[in-house]
């Protein structure tokens, strides 16, 4: 059964945090917006580690469009108090070389490395437990005046030209025989690989040109034993650690690929492993199965599973073949895709939250200059498109590069540092003399791209790192992952990258004096 045609400025397709956010700020300054759905919350979801700067726009986006709900947020010790929201303390980034890792041994440092993104836990970035911080978002838009339709499937969008509205077609889940018409000015995808709209759009997603290749499987278990348990005694250098090393988002990093562990109030962890497509379970078998052998690997991670069941998902882990995607367009006339839903690259490094909230800021900078409700100019499309999909591109590389040494540690928390000195470049510009505050006319031309992937220095410095890196084999001599595997040529290798970054490196990274130990690698809070 048909109903009548409703009318929207516009339509957000996903009722996550980004969805919603950028729902509530453009209802803050006119517009008229509807949120669709397919899901209904709680409802389990993965992407859950904030960053100093997911927290830093979020708080600027709270203080310039008024979204004081949504404040506490920004850090741990007011999100903690927040009703009906779980999260869980973030002081960093913490990474453990587990098949070789011996706290009690006296070369623990060549297998660990720890970078602080905070410098106290009251100021500490936050794991989010999405079901619950989505959730939250999601109510937030009632009280806003916005409406919202959960359990509600676009089915497909369609326009006559492209100065026309916007048509979607919707069905009702929970009533099949019941279908909707939305007109909509705009529409705003906050949604996923699965995009109604790439899909009428024939913007299929596409693994043509990425580097990175890594699936998943993952899931959330409660009572996993923290590793500063389960090694106990045996660990002798908690005095040089910048943080304890279970309040972060924990890497355990083996030959072909890595686990990560971020752990909730609520005795609840999220977990799961990256490694490549071809070595996860193949149909028909068990995930159980291979999740077990998998933690055989290390007797610290059997230790930390050994009284973990798992909750979420039900039936059985979830499952990704392979995570990286990305699409020829993710923004035109009077459309535009938020991260999720326009590619993906890796969770290594938590960057998804904080993509998203650069993404939402330059839609809402553009938004709030156009009048009457209009959408913003093609000019701005182009230049949104051109610049998400540069993002993505960057991330691939930074993280590429961290892929193709993992069977070496040492090598891998050198290639990290491409990363991490393009974040710090990014926060600084953020927080720095650069400073972008909430009531800034700042305008979108002249916010910085995600990590600075349109800075010539940036970019330069990690090319010329990137090829150090490919040719590592004539720096370092030949070893396998065993134990004390540490040469001469980790050494080295490490002072050449800091070479190449030297330029754009303003924490210290790879200094011999603090590698591989970070306490001061973020500009501290506003």
């Amino acid at each position: 059964m048909s109903s009548q045609p409703f009318m929207t400025d516009i339509a957000v397709l996903g009722g996550g945090f980004g969805g919603c956010l950028i729902a509530r700020i453009l209802g803050s300054i006119g517009y008229r917006v509807t949120v669709f759905e397919q899901g209904s919350h709680p409802r389990f979801t993965i992407g859950e580690s904030s960053t100093p700067m997911a927290d830093c726009v979020l708080r600027d986006l709270c203080r310039r469009y008024g979204l004081d709900d949504l404040l506490p947020l920004t850090q741990y010790s007011s999100a903690k108090r927040m009703p009906n929201v779980v999260v869980g303390p973030k002081r960093g980034f913490t990474y453990i070389d587990s098949s070789n890792y011996q706290p009690g041994q006296q070369q623990v440092a060549e297998h660990e490395m720890l970078v602080a993104a905070s410098t106290s836990l009251e100021s500490a970035d936050t794991h989010w437990h999405r079901a619950s911080v989505d959730q939250y978002f999601a109510r937030s838009l009632e009280a806003a005046g916005i409406e919202a339709w959960e359990r509600t499937r676009v089915e497909r969008v369609t326009r006559e030209n492209p100065s026309a509205p916007w048509e979607l077609h919707i069905s009702r889940l929970d009533d099949p025989g019941e279908s909707l018409c939305c007109r909509a000015l705009g529409i705003i995808d906050a949604s996923g690989r699965g995009s109604p709209l790439g899909d009428s759009l024939a913007l299929e997603p596409t693994v043509v040109g990425l580097r990175t290749r890594s699936g998943a499987i993952f899931g959330h278990v409660r009572d996993w034993v923290p590793l500063s348990e389960v090694t106990g005694g045996e660990h002798q250098t908690i005095g040089r650690h910048p943080y304890p090393m279970d309040q972060a988002a924990l890497h355990h990093v083996v030959d072909d690929g890595w686990l990560w562990q971020l752990a909730f109030d609520n005795s609840i962890t999220s977990v799961g492993w990256c490694v490549a497509p071809e070595h996860l379970p193949r149909r028909g078998e068990s995930r159980d199965a291979w999740w077990r052998q998998r933690l055989r690997r290390s007797p610290w991670l059997e230790r930390q599973a050994s009284s973990a069941r798992r909750i979420e998902p039900q039936g059985d882990w979830a499952l990704i073949e392979r995570m990286q995607f990305t699409r020829r367009r993710v923004a035109g006339a009077g459309w535009w895709m938020l991260p999720g839903a326009a590619g993906f690259i890796d969770p290594l490094h938590s960057s998804g939250i904080a993509h998203t909230m650069v993404s939402i800021e330059r839609l809402a900078r553009a938004f709030e200059v156009q009048p009457a409700r209009r959408l913003p100019p093609l000019e701005f499309s182009d230049a949104y498109d051109a610049t998400l999909r540069l993002e993505i591109e960057w991330l691939d590389r930074l993280v590429a590069a961290c892929y193709r040494a993992l069977p070496r540690f040492g090598e891998f928390t050198t290639a990290s540092m491409l990363y991490f000195a393009a974040t710090v470049a990014f926060e600084q510009a953020r927080l720095g003399n650069e400073q972008l505050p909430a009531n800034s006319e700042t305008s979108w031309q002249e916010l910085p791209a995600f990590l600075k992937a349109d800075d010539p220095r940036v970019v330069g410095a990690v090319s010329e790192a990137e090829a150090i890196l490919a040719n590592s084999a004539s720096i370092q001599e030949p070893a396998g992952r065993t134990e004390g595997n540490a040469t001469d040529g980790d050494a080295a290798l490490r002072r050449a990258v800091a070479g190449a970054l030297a330029e754009i490196n303003h924490a210290g990274l790879l200094a011999e004096a603090t590698h591989p130990y970070y306490a001061h690698t973020a500009p501290s809070k506003p």
